[in-house]
C-alpha cells in the first residue's frame, strides 16, 4: 500500500544543489521540500529504497549555516518524458531539531 505524504510539497523558487556527503558529488537538485523530505531532479537515476547521507547547498546563510546535512531515504523515482531527467522523492530520516528548525526556514525563504 502507498504511504501518503503527511505534507504538502512546497516548490523552490531556486534549485539547491544537493550532494553526496560521503564523495561531495552533485546527487541532484532539490525543486521542492516538505518538512518530511524532499524531491531531486537529476541527469541520472537513484536507486530507490536505499539511504543516503545528503547534504543541502543553501543560497546564502540561514543562522551562521550554509549546508545542512542529513539522512534520507529516496522512496520513489521516476523520468520525466518532457524533460528527460529523473526525478526521485527522498523522506528525511532522524533529523535534528536544529536541522528541522532550518528546513522550516528554507521553506519559509525560498519557497513559493
Amino acid at each position: 500500500m502507498e504511504k501518503k505524504r503527511q505534507s504538502d510539497r512546497k516548490a523552490l523558487k531556486l534549485y539547491l544543489q544537493v550532494k553526496a556527503v560521503n564523495t561531495g558529488d552533485l546527487l541532484g537538485h532539490a525543486v521542492d521540500i516538505t518538512e518530511a523530505g524532499v524531491m531531486l531532479t537529476s541527469e541520472i537515476p537513484i536507486e530507490t529504497g536505499t539511504g543516503f547521507e545528503l547534504q543541502l547547498e543553501l543560497p546564502a546563510e540561514i543562522e551562521g549555516i550554509r549546508t545542512i546535512q542529513f539522512s534520507a531515504r529516496s522512496m520513489w523515482s521516476a523520468k520525466d518524458s518532457e524533460t528527460g531527467f529523473y526525478n526521485t522523492g527522498f523522506e528525511f530520516s532522524d533529523l535534528s531539531d536544529r536541522d528541522r528548525n532550518l528546513i522550516t526556514q528554507v521553506i519559509k525563504k525560498y519557497c513559493f
